[in-house]
């Protein structure tokens, strides 16, 4: 991020990349975007398990994996806080990081586009499909 902030995704297919005034990551079940003036540098590699387990200030500051239920959060501050609205703006659940995770449960089956929004300012929209 411009800021030097670092975000990681964990995605499960392959991503792909496309740039214009948003930078979108995009698998055919996910769908992340940034405004493309937030972004520094883009980098791709593999997590694994044990990897995500040990995020460090040199790797990812925060890691967010959307999950069949929602989303999952590591690598917050120890009581840091994540929300995820509505695109209307409209508060749909939030969770406070707790032994170094938040987990965050979205209504099943509802194919939306939500933003992301963590107290340490992070922020980004993501499509569940």
């Amino acid at each position: 991020m411009q800021d030097n902030s670092k975000v990681g995704f964990v995605f499960s297919n392959e991503p792909v990349l496309k740039t214009g005034a948003t930078l979108v990551i995009k698998t055919t079940t996910e769908e992340v975007s940034y405004e493309y003036s937030q972004v520094k540098d883009v980098c791709f590699g593999d997590i694994t398990t044990t990897a995500i387990g040990s995020v460090n200030n040199n790797t990812v500051k925060s890691l967010f994996r959307l999950t069949p239920s929602g989303l999952e959060v590591e690598g917050l501050g120890q009581g840091e806080q994540v929300f995820i609205y509505s695109l209307d703006g409209k508060l749909i659940n939030m969770a406070t990081n707790t032994n170094g995770k938040a987990n965050i449960t979205l209504p099943d089956n509802d194919k939306s586009v939500y933003v992301v929004r963590t107290s340490n300012g992070t922020s980004f929209k993501f499509n569940r499909k």
